[in-house]
C-alpha cells in the first residue's frame, strides 16, 4: 500500500513540475493519446523545437499529404494544446531554414497559435537569421523572439 500512495503522490509532481520537450508536434498529439486527460491537465511546461519540414509551410516538400492532411493534424495539436488546464508556459523554437517561408504561409502556421491564451510565458522564437515580416503577429498571444546566432556566425 505504501508504494501506491507514494505513486499517487508523485505523479502530479512529474507532470507539473518538468518541462516537456517535444521535436515534433505529432509528437504532442501522441503524447495526449498515451497519458491519462488528468494527467495531461497537470503538465504546466512545454517546450517544442521544430524543424518546419510540414508541406503546407515548407514549399520545398514534393510530398504533400492528401486532402491538407498536414494542417489538419497541425490544428489538432494546437487544440490539444489549449485544452491544456494546467499549462502556463511554452516556448516554440522554430530552426533555421534554407528558405524563406511565405507570408501566407506563417499566417496558416500561426492562425491556430491565436487560440491559446491566458499562459504565463507563451514565445514563438524565430530563427536569428529570420529577414521576414512577422507583423501579422503583433496582437498575437505569444511573443516573437528572436533566436540567438550560431557561434559560427557571432
Amino acid at each position: 500500500m505504501t508504494s501506491v500512495n507514494r505513486y499517487s503522490e508523485a505523479v502530479p509532481i512529474l507532470y507539473s513540475r518538468n518541462i516537456f520537450h517535444f521535436y515534433d508536434p505529432g509528437d504532442i498529439r501522441h503524447f495526449a493519446r498515451t497519458i491519462l486527460p488528468q494527467r495531461l491537465n497537470t503538465v504546466q511546461s512545454i517546450l517544442i523545437d521544430w524543424e518546419r519540414v510540414f508541406s503546407i509551410f515548407n514549399k520545398d516538400n514534393t510530398k504533400p499529404k492528401f486532402n491538407l492532411e498536414e494542417l489538419k493534424l497541425w490544428c489538432e495539436t494546437w487544440a490539444i494544446i489549449g485544452k491544456m488546464e494546467g499549462l502556463i508556459d511554452l516556448k516554440v523554437t522554430l530552426k533555421s531554414h534554407k528558405f524563406e517561408v511565405p507570408r501566407a504561409r506563417r499566417i496558416k502556421m500561426c492562425r491556430p497559435m491565436m487560440e491559446i491564451k491566458g499562459l504565463r510565458t507563451f514565445e514563438l522564437t524565430i530563427p536569428w537569421n529570420d529577414q521576414t515580416d512577422w507583423d501579422f503577429a503583433e496582437e498575437a498571444p505569444f511573443k516573437i523572439v528572436r533566436g540567438p546566432a550560431p557561434p559560427e556566425e557571432r
